[in-house]
């Protein structure tokens, strides 16, 4: 009977049978040709039979060591596809990436950056959960979140992934038939203003700046009969006239150029920090480290 200690030597065999020739097999294993000759004549003690037919000029393969050969290439092949395959795992970039992200950032930042990586990279699959949450990343079994350069919890790495947002407040010229326009921040009492809620329950307020006196900061908590908790969902519903939106430049830009929103209290506005992909370890996997480099702005 055979163990799994007699591998090394159906190998060897396998060797032998190819070269047609101890010597050469030998050679090619760098080994004596006694020591290999007597690694095969204890194989075919354990087996029961000979595997070579020997003479003084040549060897050949016995009828059961014929049948043998055949079973130990198509075995050792697929081993090797299986060692060919493990050898991939570890260069082939691969597996799953889960990352917490806004609606927001969601399509306009990551979509269009890993749209081409995740065609490139197949065998990577990209999960991005949207949520405006600032979840525990680690906790609910992310690889990465996004998060504004100044809300970033200490203890992680992070990477910038867009530039500063440049905020504008937007309506339609419908609206501004029935509401004056503002001049001032403080003109937005009693205009009607769409809000925007965290997942905290925490009303998000507009946040601007008066350059002409000292940059001072002044804070409007929006009112009126609409709140959001995603900011497409909000500028969508801008659009339709309901109230006022104060978002990010690049949600409305194509509106502005055409003609469907006005912008407001340009003076007035602020830009906000660069968003950031944060995780846990600099030790990343080949999957995620291909997703950090395709989102990192340089």
């Amino acid at each position: 009977m055979v163990s799994r200690k007699h591998l090394h030597a159906i190998y060897q065999f396998m060797v032998v049978a190819d070269h047609g020739s101890f010597t050469k097999a030998a050679n090619q294993l760098g080994v004596t040709q006694a020591n290999l000759s007597k690694q095969i004549r204890e194989l075919e003690k354990q087996l029961g039979y000979e595997v070579f037919s020997r003479t003084t000029r040549k060897i050949s393969l016995t009828q059961r060591g014929k049948i043998l050969y055949t079973g130990a290439k198509e075995s050792y092949a697929i081993l090797e596809d299986k060692l060919e395959e493990l050898e991939d795992l570890s260069h082939k970039p691969r597996g799953l990436v889960r990352i917490n992200a806004s609606r927001h950032l969601i399509e306009y930042v990551l979509t269009p950056k890993l749209a081409h990586l995740v065609q490139e990279f197949p065998e990577i699959t990209v999960e991005l959960f949207e949520s405006n949450a600032y979840v525990d990343i680690t906790e609910d079994g992310f690889d990465a979140g996004v998060r504004p350069v100044n809300d970033i919890p200490p203890g992680f790495v992070s990477v910038p992934i867009s530039k500063s947002m440049k905020m504008v407040v937007v309506g339609t010229p419908e609206f501004f038939k029935k509401y004056p326009k503002p001049k001032h921040p403080r003109d937005l009492e009693g205009i009607p203003c769409i809000a925007y809620r965290f997942q905290n329950q925490r009303i998000w307020q507009w946040e601007f700046i008066d350059r002409e006196h000292k940059n001072k900061r002044i804070y409007h908590t929006p009112q009126g009969s609409w709140i959001f908790s995603d900011s497409i969902s909000l500028v969508n519903a801008a659009r339709y006239g309901v109230g006022l939106a104060y978002e990010p430049l690049e949600l409305v830009a194509q509106d502005l150029q055409e003609g469907k929103l006005i912008q407001v209290l340009e003076d007035y506005t602020i830009s906000l920090p660069a968003s950031h992909l944060y995780y846990p370890d600099r030790r990343v996997s080949q999957a995620l480290r291909l997703v950090i480099d395709t989102l990192k702005v340089t």
